[in-house]
């Protein structure tokens, strides 16, 4: 996933009341499926909802993978398996009110509907240079003079019609 994404779903997450992020303090193995963070350990069971997901975000394995989440007691989250092993000190997100694919999945939806209101489309013909797109368009000059920035050697401009 991009920084640039990673930072909104962040930002999205920390408006809606919907985030957290720590680092693991003990290994996770697939066969416990527990991720324990000793932060956590201040958070009540009931604190973990019913569509609470885990995201990796820091690490060499597992990296963008997402688990639900079923428990949590003394600061050990019980979920789903992660495909490998995870070490101490892995980067990790919870969410609790909606996964992180659905935040992702919102901000590209909402970036492709407003980009058309809140952009401009921009030309910069700095870089130009010569006679380059300049005058590029043939079919609307209406006389022999009104090319101006073409130069004619050895020929004669005339413009030609043909109404139908």
């Amino acid at each position: 996933m991009t920084t640039t994404l990673a930072n909104c779903r962040i930002l999205l997450s920390k408006e809606i009341g919907d985030f957290w992020a720590g680092d693991s303090t003990t290994p996770a193995t697939p066969a416990t499926t527990t991720l324990t963070d000793t932060a956590l350990s201040a958070k009540a069971a009931d604190w973990i909802t019913d569509e609470t997901y885990d995201l990796i975000t820091d690490a060499t394995v597992n990296k963008d993978e997402e688990r639900k989440v079923s428990a949590l007691a003394s600061g050990a989250l019980t979920m789903l398996a992660h495909g490998s092993n995870n070490v101490a000190g892995v980067a990790y997100e919870i969410h609790r009110l909606f996964n992180a694919s659905e935040k992702r999945r919102a901000l590209i939806h909402a970036a492709f509907a407003s980009f058309p209101h809140i952009f401009t489309e921009v030309r910069d013909e700095s870089m130009v240079s010569g006679n380059w797109l300049k005058d590029g368009s043939f079919e609307i000059w209406t006389s022999d003079s009104a090319l101006t920035h073409w130069t004619s050697s050895g020929s004669t401009l005339v413009q030609t019609s043909i109404a139908g």
